[in-house]
């Protein structure tokens, strides 16, 4: 009579154990153990990514790159940082989403929402700076004066530069002192 073989799965509270066992004629058993630990990490859930066993039962994942989610199976749309000049990007409905400083626009903060100017050549056009400030383009002229740009009108407009600021002397003359030696 050939040797039937029969495997059993015996599950533990410390790990799960696979016995084999051969049945021989006569009803004898021969017993051979094959001790194998079955972890939560086993076989690998982290699709993109190193799986962490937490416990007996549960696991995390290490995701690699640019991939995101419990079993890293999300490629994250952020990774690439599309949001340009200093723009946050979150992922919104699996999309990026970027929220832009001061005067950048959507979608990725490359373009400037600063005005250009209604007399070319006589009042300059603004560009946004690092912060996304409008700012006005110099122009050169006689007076020496500067361009700002101001925020009620949208515009940049022009005002004379500031005298230095002046400095009062005191006409008294210094109070001598004294020194004494010992």
């Amino acid at each position: 009579m050939a040797c039937l073989i029969k495997w059993l799965l015996i599950a533990t509270m410390s790990h799960v154990a696979t016995y084999g066992y051969v049945v021989l004629p006569d009803d004898h058993y021969l017993a051979l153990v094959k001790h194998h630990k079955i972890g939560p990490c086993e076989p690998n859930p982290c699709v993109f990514g190193e799986c962490h066993s937490v416990d007996d039962h549960s696991f995390r994942c290490d995701c690699f790159g640019s991939f995101q989610g419990n079993n890293c199976e999300t490629l994250d749309p952020c990774h690439s940082k599309p949001c340009q000049n200093g723009g946050l990007c979150e992922v919104v409905d699996g999309k990026a989403h970027c929220t832009c400083n001061g005067n950048w626009l959507q979608p990725i903060c490359k373009e400037c929402n600063c005005p250009k100017s209604s007399e070319p050549g006589h009042v300059p056009d603004s560009y946004c700076n690092g912060d996304g400030k409008c700012v006005c383009h110099q122009i050169h002229n006689t007076q020496n004066n500067i361009w700002i740009f101001d925020e009620s009108s949208r515009a940049c407009r022009e005002v004379p530069p500031q005298p230095p600021p002046t400095v009062h002397l005191d006409p008294s003359p210094p109070i001598p002192t004294m020194q004494t030696t010992t």
